[in-house]
């Protein structure tokens, strides 16, 4: 997809709320307010992908868990109750 957010990187997919209405997920790389890179996680509705909050995580320093270590021990968890 094209670059919806502005960020130096980003990908976009299509995904669904839990009430079943279309928005998009994008992740990317981006600057935050000091200049330093950082996880950017965005959420929009389908028609609007900018129209949602964007949270911007630094990468694990070892001060606690990082924002893909939580996703995969949410993945795992969510493997061991069944999900796909």
């Amino acid at each position: 997809m094209t670059k919806k957010r502005g960020w130096l990187l980003e990908r976009t997919v299509r995904a669904v709320d839990t009430a079943g209405r279309p928005l998009d997920v994008t992740v990317g790389v981006a600057k935050d307010h000091r200049g330093l890179l950082r996880l950017a996680v965005g959420i929009g509705n389908a028609n609007d992908p900018e129209s949602g909050p964007t949270a911007l995580f630094g990468f694990d320093d070892g001060t606690g868990p990082s924002f893909i270590g939580l996703c995969r021990q949410m993945l795992a968890d969510m493997i061991k109750r069944g999900g796909a």
